[in-house]
């Protein structure tokens, strides 16, 4: 690793922790992401346009546009260059940002958001439709492991204390509870530490609450 390529990983890696705290979502991914899409900051939509993730520019993008060319395999097989809009930002956190809001919004992606195994959240940004090329999902993978990525980054917010990850809306949350009979309960410090379900403390406060088995999760929204 050279130092201006440590340089880019530390400098995305500070903000793709913050969003894996706070929105799930995989650091090493995130970073691995960055690389390959801005061939480590130095693509010319990366340089233009402050963009490290290749984001389209949709419909229902109301910022800047920056248009580029790009490859795209819509046969598994064959690359066709083509020029498209693609969002651009003011500066990298706000790609950075823009680009978690993305996949935590999206229905498409919800596999990706809080997995935990960085082979299984590359596999499925692929499969959800990120990007055409057959070989991406194993390429995010190679860099992961190539650059140490999932010890040097994930593990600083899955090491993290509490026991059950809790996704509120779009933010996550780590919560210290006791299984009790396939049920999470939570103890109330100004209750005398009674333990209430972390179920109804949720739906009292407006939440509709589901257990997502695929990434151990408990989500709740309104």
């Amino acid at each position: 690793m050279t130092g201006e390529q440590k340089k880019f990983i530390d400098r995305v890696g500070e903000a793709a922790i913050v969003n894996m705290r706070d929105r799930g979502l995989l650091a090493s991914l995130v970073i691995a992401q960055a690389i390959l899409e801005s061939a480590w900051g130095k693509s010319g939509l990366t340089v233009r346009a402050n963009a490290l993730f290749g984001i389209k520019a949709g419909p229902g993008w109301g910022g800047r546009v920056y248009s580029a060319a790009t490859k795209e395999c819509y046969d598994g097989i064959n690359f066709t260059t083509i020029t498209a809009l693609f969002r651009a930002y003011d500066s990298w956190a706000d790609s950075i940002a823009d680009h978690a809001a993305l996949i935590t919004q999206a229905p498409r992606y919800r596999a990706v958001v809080c997995e935990t195994d960085y082979r299984v959240a590359c596999r499925a940004i692929h499969k959800a439709g990120y990007a055409t090329d057959p070989a991406y999902a194993e390429k995010l993978i190679n860099l992961i492991e190539l650059y140490d990525l999932h010890n040097r980054f994930d593990k600083v917010v899955l090491d993290m204390p509490g026991t059950v990850k809790v996704m509120i809306n779009d933010t996550l949350y780590r919560v210290g509870a006791e299984n009790i009979k396939n049920a999470f309960y939570i103890r109330i410090e100004s209750l005398g530490n009674m333990l209430v379900s972390l179920r109804d403390v949720l739906e009292i406060s407006g939440h509709t609450v589901e257990w997502d088995a695929a990434t151990a999760t408990v989500r709740a929204y309104k």
